[in-house]
């Protein structure tokens, strides 16, 4: 099997391809979002707890503004307080002053006042503390670094929040693993890999399964139009008991067969009719040449006999024999002309009228089925259009569930904030809220996919309306064409009309010469008293009358062979 790349097999394949690609582009997109949400979770959630640990202090300061508390007995109530927070199960606040002096700890109360982890480096080199300082200072607040946890030895990723705090010259800070979002990053993409794989698996079965059906359908199609366009009218159409769109094309060629056939019948039967009228123009013509034959070679004996009579007439009859002689070949000529004119006119005009009824007959049926099928063009079309309408209406839909999920995802985000500042009694309020943005996410997703196909079915709706007005001017000029025939073809009844008129001027023409031959008559009478000119006007009307024999002879020889 031959695989081309502009075939309808290889396009509906890549078509699959690229929807695999499209599950698994989502998938990754998906995990990374859950990814960035998670961390985003974190992040807000430290920012939570560096914003109360800071209004802590600022509580302290103000009492030691109203002269409540020194300084130092309010910063000694503070590292109590501070040091107490705990979140997220174990997760605690720290202090250190700018040179690295450790002020409070959470978990460690060994460390307060040292400069132990001054200048800590985690796996990856970075700078713990100083690196905390520095982006209170001058950035965010925020730093990613690796540190054991409690009782482990190996270096985990571990997302930190610093915030300085001015009046005391401290910078405080906290911190919280964030190893569970790479884990649950890794359980999604490994879930979306399987997801695609099952879904290639499926898809290439029952896909590859559906495009061999219709490839094989539209090869033979294609097989059984090339062997009737060559000819070949008893081929067998496969697929016309189909109910798609394989079935109706295969219906159509077999519909195109059958009409290939009937004008071939047509050809057939117009050929047959041609071959009988020229076998009746034959005969005629052979019986014409016999009664030819038999009337004017009796006239011309007649003749002969005449002048063997007139042998014996005195030689005054001779100028007017010899008169009568001209007149009569010349009538008899022209009697001859006009007699084969009139007959093979007559027969011309008989083919032509049948030939002109017959074509009149067909042209008629030909615009009839022209009409029925314009007809059925411009009531599909219609059809198209209500399509189309509704496929708009549907668009408006999708817009306004996409507007809905946008807004369900703002405020879904608005309840994480608000979860997150709540603390430990938010923790269940975010992760509902959490699930609501994803099933927001997932809703906008759907409505693009669905206005992708929408949008799809536009496209090919726009395609099969200009295919229908194409056909649809292919029949308006089909009729165009058989108004033109027919007026031709009232021409030709005119023409018709106009060669029955040359055939009665034609036995006009006949009857003039029967009237020449009467004045013949009565000059042959006139010099009949000439006895000695008609004994000379004999002796030559007896040669010439065997001359005319020989020539109506060979006439009559060239009328029969055609």
């Amino acid at each position: 099997m031959i695989f081309r790349l502009h075939s309808i097999k290889a396009k509906l394949l890549i078509l699959q391809g690229l929807f695999l690609v499209a599950i698994l582009a989502a998938g990754i997109w998906s995990a990374t979002s859950k990814r960035t949400t998670m961390v985003e979770g974190y992040r807000n959630s430290i920012q939570a707890v560096v914003q109360t640990s800071l209004s802590i202090m600022q509580a302290y300061e103000a009492r030691v503004a109203k002269g409540e508390f020194s300084r130092e007995e309010a910063q000694s109530r503070a590292k109590g307080e501070l040091r107490a927070i705990r979140y997220f199960g174990n997760e605690y606040m720290f202090g250190y002053l700018f040179d690295g002096t450790n002020m409070f700890h959470g978990v460690r109360p060994d460390l307060e006042g040292t400069r132990k982890l001054a200048d800590f480096k985690d796996s990856n080199g970075v700078l713990v503390i100083r690196g905390l300082i520095d982006s209170a200072r001058s950035g965010d607040g925020f730093l990613i670094y690796n540190f054991p946890k409690a009782g482990g030895a190996e270096p985990m990723p571990k997302l930190a929040l610093a915030a300085i705090f001015e009046p005391w010259g401290w910078m405080i800070g906290t911190g919280v693993y964030i190893d569970d979002v790479d884990a649950a990053f890794q359980r999604t993409l490994i879930e979306t890999l399987a997801v695609t794989l099952i879904t290639a698996l499926l898809l290439g079965l029952v896909g590859f399964r559906l495009v061999t059906r219709i490839s094989k359908g539209l090869d033979s199609i294609g097989n059984a139009t090339d062997r009737i366009a060559r000819g070949e009218l008893g081929t067998e159409v496969a697929g016309t008991a189909r109910g798609d769109e394989v079935g109706a094309l295969a219906r159509s060629v077999e519909t195109l067969r059958l009409s290939a056939i009937e004008a071939e019948e047509l050809r057939r039967r117009h050929a047959a009719l041609e071959q009988e009228a020229e076998q009746a123009r034959r005969v005629a013509m052979a019986r014409l040449a016999d009664e030819f034959e038999s009337s004017v070679g009796a006239m011309v004996r007649s003749v002969a006999e005449s002048a063997g009579q007139l042998t014996h007439t005195s030689g005054a009859m001779s100028s007017g024999a010899e008169q009568t002689t001209r007149l009569m070949g010349s009538a008899a000529g022209a009697a001859e002309t006009t007699s084969g004119n009139v007959q093979a006119v007559a027969g011309a005009t008989e083919e032509l009228a049948a030939s002109i009824r017959e074509i009149a007959q067909q042209i008629a049926e030909s615009t009839s089925g022209s009409a029925r099928a314009l007809e059925d063009v411009r009531r599909t079309y219609a059809l198209i259009e209500q399509l189309d309408d509704v496929a708009r209406r549907t668009v408006e839909v999708v817009d306004l569930i996409r507007s809905i999920a946008e807004q369900t995802n703002l405020l879904a985000l608005n309840a994480t904030i608000e979860a997150a500042r709540a603390g430990e009694a938010g923790k269940g309020f975010a992760v509902v809220a959490s699930e609501v943005k994803n099933l927001a996410n997932q809703t906008a997703k759907a409505t693009d996919d669905v206005q992708a196909q929408i949008s799809a079915m536009t496209d090919a709706t726009a395609s099969v309306v200009e295919a229908m007005r194409g056909v649809g001017g292919v029949i308006e000029t089909v009729n165009d064409v058989a108004s033109s025939i027919s007026a031709a073809i009232e021409e030709q009844g005119a023409a018709t009309r106009d060669i029955s008129q040359n055939v009665n001027e034609a036995a006009q023409g006949v009857t003039s010469v029967s009237n020449s031959l009467s004045m013949v008559c009565s000059h042959a009478t006139a010099t009949g008293q000439a006895s000695a000119e008609v004994a000379s006007a004999a002796r030559k009307m007896g040669e010439r009358a065997d001359r005319m024999l020989t020539e109506v002879s060979a006439f009559v020889a060239r009328v029969r062979q055609g």
